[in-house]
């Protein structure tokens, strides 16, 4: 949706009079829209979610919490945005400055963090399609008002890599809502893993919320430009009894869960659906969403003895918190980001999008 056209379909009167922006910068505008409510919209700068456009989200958040009771937030060419990190990232990799992608990890999860824990409603307004990172995002917002017919998704395994701005995290944490028994708790660790192993984005906006992108609660609207408002009243309606949901540890039989992912990785080894490396990128899903990896190499890599040395025969549930899981997407997605297939997919994606 391109800024002009988002705004003005909550503020009729933003075209003419551009000095009700309350700020502008590169990274993008925060406006009044009325009734308690402001709209953040993300431009990011050169196309890229940078250092600026998380240090301009915070502020919004800062000024939102002192003079508002609600917060929309809208994207503008999340295409784009996904190339140039990509691009960004290989640059990265060749010049061996890895400790860049760790730190734009770092911002993203917690940006996505500062979203989910702010004292006020924030509604993500999705007007057209939304993958990957700035689908990541969205999952931070209490609430997201979707078009109909946008497609979501988090297609980072297609391209060798895992969701590491706490997609993981947020949809494990979703589908782990649906029971407390051991039983109920790792199909809902089966259905995650399955979902982002293959990385298909969801058709539509009830597609979605069959994947538990969207929410139960998450408003459908009929139309692109419906959005905003329909966005605006939700969050309006949110607002006067809100209270933040903190997320309390999970517990999961690990050992069994991650007996589970194995027997689906090679399931579709035996039948062929697996080449090397994606097998390699399944392990690392599973790697997260088991709580910590088996495999050697993660172990080393991962650094995370505290997670590694659960005794994961037991059947008994063990817990492990949210931060714990970001940690592990981190540190997975670091790995696979270093390695030469990843590095090849990646950059077969972009050539085919030039």
């Amino acid at each position: 949706m391109s800024s002009q056209h988002a705004l003005a379909a909550a503020s009729p009167s933003h075209n003419k009079n551009q000095d009700k922006a309350l700020w502008m910068t590169k990274a993008g505008h925060l406006h009044d829209v009325g009734e308690g409510v402001a709209c953040v919209y993300l431009c990011p700068y050169a196309g890229k979610m940078d250092t600026q456009t998380h240090d301009f989200l915070q502020g919004c958040i800062d000024k939102i919490q002192t003079d508002f009771q609600g917060m929309l937030l809208a994207y503008e060419n999340t295409d784009l945005f996904i190339q140039n990190q990509l691009q960004e990232m290989l640059a990265c990799i060749q010049n061996s400055r890895s400790e860049n992608i760790l730190h734009m990890l770092e911002r993203g999860q917690n940006t996505a963090l500062a979203l989910h824990e702010a004292p006020f409603p924030v509604i993500g307004c999705v007007d057209s399609d939304s993958f990957d990172g700035a689908c990541q995002l969205l999952l931070g917002c209490d609430d997201i008002q979707c078009y109909a017919k946008a497609k979501l998704g988090l297609r980072e395994t297609q391209i060798g890599l895992i969701p590491a701005w706490g997609g993981c995290t947020t949809l494990f944490w979703r589908h782990l809502a649906d029971g407390e028994d051991s039983a109920s708790q790792i199909q809902a660790a089966e259905r995650v893993f399955k979902i982002l192993a293959v990385g298909k984005p969801a058709q539509d906006a009830q597609e979605a919320k069959s994947l538990k992108l969207l929410s139960s609660s998450n408003g459908i609207s009929k139309t692109p430009q419906d959005v905003l408002s329909d966005a605006k009243q939700l969050c309006v309606d949110k607002s006067s009894s809100y209270r933040p949901v903190r997320k309390e540890a999970a517990k999961l039989p690990v050992g069994v869960t991650k007996l589970a992912f194995e027997k689906e990785i090679a399931l579709q080894e035996r039948q062929k659906n697996l080449e090397n490396h994606q097998k390699r990128v399944w392990q690392a899903l599973a790697s997260v969403l088991g709580g910590g990896g088996q495999d050697g190499d993660f172990v080393q890599a991962l650094e995370l003895k505290a997670i590694e040395g659960r005794h994961d025969d037991q059947k008994a549930p063990q817990t492990f918190s949210q931060t714990e899981m970001l940690a592990l997407e981190r540190r997975a997605f670091m790995i696979l980001i270093q390695s030469e297939p990843t590095k090849r997919k990646i950059q077969s994606f972009l050539d085919e999008k030039k």
